[in-house]
């Protein structure tokens, strides 16, 4: 099952530049934001999920994942299914931190064999 997105992967490129895990404004989003500058914010996921932050970015009034955006600047394409982290660090968004998460696998279980 895929997400959608109001942003076109292919422009992530046109919008943000990748450094290091982080992403940066390579075009001035509003009034208070200048290009150059670091974009987004952590952010917890929900008030009472402590500990359990995300990078967020909002662009055109839609939020999205430091990782999402990050996974489609590098490969021009949204993630088709939920990210998660090789080290587990959830805002740890270097590409090569990131993969597609197996979601019925527990929580650091990453090459657990399941069967139907």
């Amino acid at each position: 099952m895929g997400m959608s997105y109001a942003l076109n992967a292919a422009e992530v490129r046109d919008i943000f530049d990748y450094r290091d895990g982080a992403l940066y404004w390579r075009i001035q989003p509003s009034k208070g934001t200048r290009a150059g500058t670091l974009a987004g914010a952590v952010q917890r996921r929900r008030p009472c999920d402590r500990g359990r932050e995300q990078h967020v970015i909002q662009y055109k009034r839609v939020r999205y994942t430091r990782g999402q955006l990050t996974w489609a600047w590098h490969y021009g394409v949204w993630p088709d299914r939920v990210l998660g982290r090789r080290n587990d660090d959830v805002l740890d968004d270097r590409i090569e931190n990131l993969r597609v998460a197996d979601v019925s696998a527990p929580r650091g279980a990453k090459n657990v064999p399941h069967f139907l």
